[in-house]
């Protein structure tokens, strides 16, 4: 969980300008993900993962934004080799193709 405030403001331009007010303004986001993995590992080295992450954005105090909830799922493929000294990895990230809006 992740919590992200934006304050835009404007220095440079005097207090009291009329339109400044709704220029100033904060904006405040909270930031919920959960990580679900399955890992398949063989002897020889060779193994697979499948990765699905739930995003959930919750947008407090802002405007034209909305709430935003999707899931995203990943798999590799890959090979470690002997002693874990190093590893080959491939994979396709977002197969779903979700994204927030």
């Amino acid at each position: 969980m992740s919590d992200a405030q934006l304050e835009t403001c404007f220095p440079q331009i005097p207090n009291g300008t009329p339109g400044l007010a709704s220029l100033e303004r904060e904006n405040r986001a909270l930031l919920h993900q959960l990580a679900l993995t399955a890992n398949l590992h063989y002897s020889s080295g060779v193994f697979g993962q499948w990765e699905s992450v739930w995003f959930h954005q919750d947008n407090e105090h802002s405007t034209g934004m909305r709430d935003e909830d999707f899931w995203q799922h990943n798999v590799f493929v890959g090979y470690r080799f002997p002693r874990r000294h190093a590893e080959l990895r491939l994979g396709v990230l977002n197969i779903a193709d979700t994204e927030c809006r």
